[in-house]
């Protein structure tokens, strides 16, 4: 099945298209209908139901992973598991357009993006701390390879 192409519009003697004409049908090519389907996911601000759920399954999966590898948070509080969980998905996807876009702008300054994430790994570190994952920030890491208090 070949989609139909779109012949451009006769234009009326006054040189304004018609209004009632300007919609034709078409058919969608299977690239073009998964793109729309896709769409509505990955843009935040116009997400729809199924992109909440699919935010919602993401972090529920990393809480699963976290307590499959750390099985001293079955006990953990599950608003920090969450919380936790929440932020390192978006701490990925911060780093991600980092990655894709550069650290800095075309003047050479840092990207106000960098500064965002930069305190997303600061909020991620406090609550692994918060959590027992991780050493509070203030033991030496030297003493603690070294076996000494």
């Amino acid at each position: 099945m070949t989609p139909r192409q779109i012949q451009p519009e006769p234009q009326e003697q006054d040189g304004s298209s018609s209004e009632s004409s300007s919609r034709r049908p078409y058919t969608l090519t299977p690239a073009a209908r998964q793109q729309r389907s896709e769409a509505s996911r990955k843009h935040g601000a116009y997400a729809t139901a199924s992109a909440s759920r699919l935010r919602q399954r993401r972090t529920r999966r990393k809480v699963r992973t976290l307590k499959s590898q750390f099985p001293h948070l079955a006990t953990a509080p599950d608003h920090l598991l969450q919380r936790y969980a929440e932020v390192d998905l978006i701490c990925a996807k911060v780093f991600a357009a980092l990655v894709d876009d550069d650290v800095t702008t075309v003047a050479g300054e840092p990207r106000k993006l960098l500064g965002e994430y930069r305190l997303l790994q600061a909020e991620l570190r406090t609550l692994a701390e918060a959590l027992g994952m991780l050493k509070p920030a203030g033991s030496d890491p030297l003493s603690d390879l070294l076996g000494g208090k």
